[in-house]
């Protein structure tokens, strides 16, 4: 089988690859997901840390090329993320102490 192409266009992920049912059921699977028949593309525009894992594990799966890019773009997520948690970690944190002042009666 000829191998795979995921690659990022712009702000899209592009996939395509010769006609095989079983990664088009896999990829179904990722809600964003939209075929171009001028491109005779799969693509996906939704690039969410969730969505690249998708895909990454996709390609993986089905022994298939994945650009550089999509790999780097993944890390850059999962940083976003991390400083995502932490920030919301420190807001429930500041709320649970601003709930216990007026439970004891502080505020």
């Amino acid at each position: 089988m000829k191998k795979c192409n995921i690659f990022l266009f712009g702000n899209i992920v592009k996939i395509i690859f010769p006609y095989n049912i079983k990664i088009i059921e896999e990829l179904k699977k990722i809600p964003s997901r939209t075929w171009n028949p001028l491109t005779k593309a799969w693509q996906i525009a939704e690039l969410t840390e969730v969505n690249l894992l998708k895909i990454v594990d996709i390609g993986k799966k089905f022994n298939l090329s994945i650009s550089k890019e999509i790999f780097s773009l993944l890390a850059k997520k999962g940083e976003e993320n991390k400083e995502e948690k932490k920030l919301l970690e420190e807001v429930v944190c500041t709320l649970e102490d601003h709930f216990c002042k007026i439970n004891k009666g502080l505020v």
